[in-house]
């Protein structure tokens, strides 16, 4: 609802209600959308609301760099700076994505991460060879993640979604995960299973 548009019949603003089955309804208020040459979203605003929580997520996205989009109009550069504030909580992170690829099927492959909240030294992920189930769910991929506060430190995470319900909420997965650092070499697998909602 709320539709707005700019003068050149783009869309500037609008407010959005979500109900999905299996998760908490959304409200979000999107605002000062902006546009590049090409007509590919630029920049906007997002104020979310939930029906489970008290939190009020405010997001500023931009791709406004240079590698912004590919050739086929698909992201790959964007950056989001989130607050999350409640009662007792105010909280700022960074989330920056950068040399997104794709699959052939327009699905995400790869991508590098760097998240900054607040509090907390910047965490660097780069996610390898996502795979898809035939529902478009992710099924495998791998992680290399550091951070500034642990430099000698190197964990890898290769991840495999077992089962999913028929909301698309992962039911069962397992996690291998390597951490290797300057006297550190440990082996962990995580498999989690039953998972309800």
């Amino acid at each position: 609802t709320a539709i707005t548009y700019n003068s050149f019949g783009q869309q500037s603003g609008y407010t959005e209600d979500v109900t999905r089955d299996g998760q908490a309804d959304t409200h979000t208020v999107r605002s000062v959308i902006t546009y590049t040459n090409h007509g590919f979203i630029k920049t906007y605003n997002d104020v979310i609301t939930d029906n489970s929580t008290d939190v009020t997520r405010t997001i500023d996205f931009t791709a406004d760099f240079p590698n912004g989009y590919d050739s086929f109009g698909r992201l790959k550069h964007y950056r989001e700076q989130k607050n999350e504030q409640a009662p007792g909580l105010d909280v700022d992170t960074t989330t920056e994505r950068t040399n997104i690829t794709y699959r052939s099927t327009g699905q995400m492959k790869d991508y590098n991460e760097v998240v900054t909240r607040e509090g907390n030294s910047p965490v660097t992920t780069l996610r390898r060879s996502i795979v898809y189930d035939s529902d478009g769910l992710i099924d495998t991929y791998t992680d290399t993640i550091t951070s500034t506060a642990t430099p000698t430190l190197t964990t890898t995470v290769l991840f495999n979604a077992t089962t999913y319900d028929q909301y698309g909420r992962l039911t069962a997965y397992v996690e291998n995960k390597l951490e290797l650092g300057a006297v550190l070499n440990v082996n962990t697998t995580t498999t989690r299973t039953a998972i309800t909602y």
